[in-house]
């Protein structure tokens, strides 16, 4: 199958989405008015600064990171967050393919549409290791081979140092764009 080929399962089927430009007012010091605050001073600040986006359908978000001019697209191909498989673009949700991960759980916003679609907390998983981390929460494991249930690319699921509760250790390449995304969340 050619990479530019729409099927019922490719990111293609639908209409390219229209986002506004990111709009930068150039100053080199975007964020400093808000360098000297702390907890809930902070926090509502940097609320007020995501709160307003551009939401889109889930086909729409998919279609944005996926599509032929994706964002998480790179030479026609995309890389899975956990495990650093590569797969071309088009094979989102086939067999052999991989699919979206919502870094934060679905369940945790029951009710809600907009959070499902955002495209801070979506990457392009392979189907196994989304399977395997479910929603499990994200922590650091020190398994060894015979108490570790997944391991894959530098992911790891096991018990967290110290402890008996199980968590998802994603790669050390990947953990900076999972926690930023929890932080956006967590703000939100």
């Amino acid at each position: 199958e050619d990479a530019g080929t729409a099927d019922a399962g490719s990111v293609d089927a639908g209409e390219p989405v229209d986002c506004p430009p990111l709009v930068h007012d150039g100053s080199q010091d975007e964020y400093s008015s808000i360098e000297h605050l702390r907890d809930d001073a902070l926090r509502t600040k940097l609320f007020r600064r995501v709160r307003d986006h551009f939401p889109l359908s889930y086909d729409g978000a998919k279609y944005a990171l996926f599509g032929p001019s994706g964002i998480d697209v790179r030479d026609g191909m995309v890389e899975c967050v956990y495990t650093g498989q590569r797969f071309r673009r088009d094979k989102l949700d086939v067999n052999g393919g991989y699919n979206v991960e919502h870094s934060w759980p679905q369940s945790e916003f029951p009710g809600e549409t907009g959070p499902k679609s955002d495209l801070h907390h979506l990457f392009a998983a392979e189907r196994n290791a989304n399977s395997s981390r479910g929603s499990l929460p994200y922590g650091e494991t020190d398994c060894s081979i015979d108490n570790c249930r997944f391991e894959e690319g530098g992911s790891e699921i096991g018990p967290r140092t110290g402890s008996t509760q199980l968590v998802f250790d994603v790669r050390p390449e990947r953990r900076g764009d999972i926690a930023r995304a929890h932080f956006y969340f967590a703000v939100r």
